[in-house]
């Protein structure tokens, strides 16, 4: 994967392609497509980096919990739980929702290898634009 970083060189700017190597994969269903995301970076990130649309409220607050995503596979790759995304989990699982134990906030999740979601609603942003479901 390939990003631009602005570097300045005789106080002028340039644009240098790095190669990146993701820290993991997340597949994305019922979407079906494969997201790499960089070091550091969260799931909705990556989906709005690559021009997705993600269902969110707060725009990476984690306090609409509209991000929710519930975890298929690669538990061992997530990363750990904390504070503002604990406080909304916990009050996403008083919701009765299915499967309250693998839920995790899209703008928190970070990983370290492949991982399966499950989350409705995603869509690529040109079909939000021309107001396809």
């Amino acid at each position: 994967m390939d990003y631009t970083e602005n570097v300045s060189l005789s106080g002028e700017r340039y644009a240098v392609a790095q190669a990146r190597t993701p820290a993991g994969i997340v597949r994305v269903e019922p979407l079906g497509v494969d997201l790499a995301l960089g070091p550091g970076e969260t799931l909705i990130e990556a989906a709005w980096r690559e021009g997705y649309y993600w269902p969110t409220v707060c725009f990476g607050q984690a306090s609409c919990t509209a991000c929710n995503v519930e975890v298929c596979e690669g538990f061992d790759y997530l990363s750990d739980v904390a504070g503002d995304e604990a406080r909304a989990l916990e009050k996403l699982r008083a919701t009765h929702l299915r499967n309250p134990a693998s839920r995790r906030l899209a703008c928190r999740l970070e990983v370290r290898g492949r991982v399966v979601v499950q989350k409705q609603g995603v869509r690529s942003s040109q079909e939000t634009v021309r107001g396809s479901p």
